[in-house]
């Protein structure tokens, strides 16, 4: 689950029902769900005046904004364009016969993303586990499958979090289930901030330090020189 732990003050599994209907329906939880951080009884599917209230200022605070599907947006092609400049690092590494440079480079960028994978994937199994994702497809489970195969797994995730958002904005859902949407964005955004913060310490840093070793060393033209410094 991720970052969970530190959204988990931000919730609102107290006063809703945080169970997914099987059949994808949100507009009446047909079932109570209790998290394993809590051992609450069964919730009414009738919203109280002061439970209301709270939603309310739920949704008010982490509500989604509009604005907020660009800068998805930005994270996703910030992410994509720093996969093809190591790509094109390796390749020119490559062509010009730096057989060792290009085999470091390379395993500086596929290690992090393996790891990545291997994390979010092991999130994605513990909330089905405890019935914190939604029930999903095998359309869906074949998609998340390939793209984690792809070493992509925070596009996968930026994704789940623009879907929640958007879906928490629709009109004519109950104050409950925009609340549950809300929390599905923010778990799926908070374990994307998590696979960056490891990406960071894993592929940025490292990379960083041989590629600027290399341009120290190494004599490169100024392309390369370039292409090192966007990667």
């Amino acid at each position: 689950m991720g970052n969970k732990s530190k959204v988990e003050s931000l919730t609102v599994c107290d006063i809703t029902d945080a169970s997914i209907s099987k059949q994808n329906s949100f507009d009446e939880p047909s079932s109570s769900f209790v998290t394993p951080h809590s051992s609450a009884p069964p919730l009414s599917t009738v919203v109280q005046p002061e439970d209301e209230i709270r939603l309310v200022e739920f949704l008010k605070v982490h509500g989604f904004r509009w604005y907020q599907v660009v800068i998805f947006l930005i994270s996703i092609i910030s992410y994509l364009a720093d996969i093809a400049s190591d790509a094109y690092l390796v390749y020119t590494y490559y062509i010009q016969e730096d057989y060792y440079w290009s085999s470091l480079t390379m395993i500086f960028m596929v290690v992090p993303a393996l790891l990545m994978s291997s994390f979010s994937l092991a999130w994605y199994f513990i909330d089905y586990k405890v019935r914190v994702d939604p029930p999903r497809s095998y359309r869906a489970w074949t998609f998340r499958l390939l793209f984690h195969g792809l070493q992509l797994a925070p596009l996968v995730r930026a994704a789940d979090a623009i879907y929640y958002g958007i879906a928490s904005r629709q009109p004519g859902l109950s104050l409950r289930v925009a609340a549950q949407y809300t929390q599905l964005m923010l778990y799926e955004d908070a374990d994307c901030a998590m696979l960056r913060l490891i990406e960071c310490f894993t592929e940025s840093a490292p990379q960083l330090l041989l590629q600027l070793y290399i341009i120290l060393t190494q004599p490169y033209p100024a392309p390369k020189f370039q292409s090192m410094f966007l990667s």
